[in-house]
């Protein structure tokens, strides 16, 4: 899969009158200390995914002449090696995390065999406050953006684990050049977390695909996904544009907002 580079322009907003009217709380230019990752993946099935979309095209491609529909030929390359796949980054601050995340999924168009991409990509913002989600594509957010954008920016009090849903396996793991500790759910034991907790550090609030473990997520099983970390930053310099939102987006549904 061909690397996303996610988009800047992200970050902590401010509603006008206008619903549709998103600014910026920040002053730009300004810089904040975090830290930051980068990781990669794809879906946990993803041979079994590939396999039966090469079926579907063979299928396709051999129903079509005789309905006297076209068939696409696929790329030099065939079937994608990963055929739905994630690029994902993720912003730490203090009492804000925001994250970043692009993906493409294969398919195969039944009305001339032609292999098709659809893409996503999305910004997850969370505090203390609660929690904003972006379609870029839709251009449309949804959740407590209303309400996270009346408070200013602030660290938050420490947030807690919570241990019955991912308790610590004891075990540790060394990825993109950190450590980090293993988390499992008991009752599905190949749904897991690997999680960095710096020294030192602000409090950091849980990134959604943190499920309410708070640290920097190194690593992610669950029954959709599996990411690694190919990037990891700590105590690092970030643009405060990182957290700021395009100002075309307009809020749809979700509570205080």
């Amino acid at each position: 899969m061909t690397p996303f580079r996610a988009s800047p322009r992200i970050g902590r907003i401010l509603f006008l009158a206008s619903i549709s009217g998103i600014v910026a709380t920040s002053v730009v230019g300004s810089e904040i200390r975090g830290h930051s990752v980068r990781l990669t993946g794809e879906a946990l099935d993803n041979d079994k995914q590939r396999a039966l979309l090469q079926q579907q095209y063979d299928g396709c491609a051999d129903i079509n002449p005789r309905l006297g529909h076209p068939v696409q030929p696929l790329p030099a390359g065939g079937i994608p090696k990963v055929v739905h796949g994630y690029d994902i980054e993720i912003y730490y601050a203090p009492g804000q995390t925001m994250t970043v995340q692009r993906g493409v999924l294969h398919s195969i168009d039944p009305s001339n065999c032609a292999l098709t991409q659809h893409e996503h990509h999305m910004l997850k913002l969370a505090t203390a406050d609660g929690k904003c989600e972006v379609d870029l594509l839709k251009r449309q957010a949804h959740g407590a953006c209303r309400a996270i954008a009346r408070k200013p920016s602030q660290a938050s009090p420490r947030i807690a684990s919570n241990p019955s849903m991912f308790p610590a396996t004891g075990q540790r793991r060394d990825i993109a050049g950190h450590t980090c500790e293993v988390y499992r759910q008991p009752m599905l034991p190949d749904d897991e977390k690997c999680v960095l907790r710096p020294q030192n550090s602000f409090s950091i609030v849980p990134a959604p695909l943190h499920l309410g473990i708070s640290g920097v997520l190194l690593s992610l099983k669950s029954a959709n996904m599996h990411l690694s970390a190919v990037e990891a930053r700590l105590n690092t310099t970030i643009e405060q544009k990182r957290f700021e939102l395009p100002s075309d987006i307009t809020a749809r549904g979700g509570q205080g907002q």
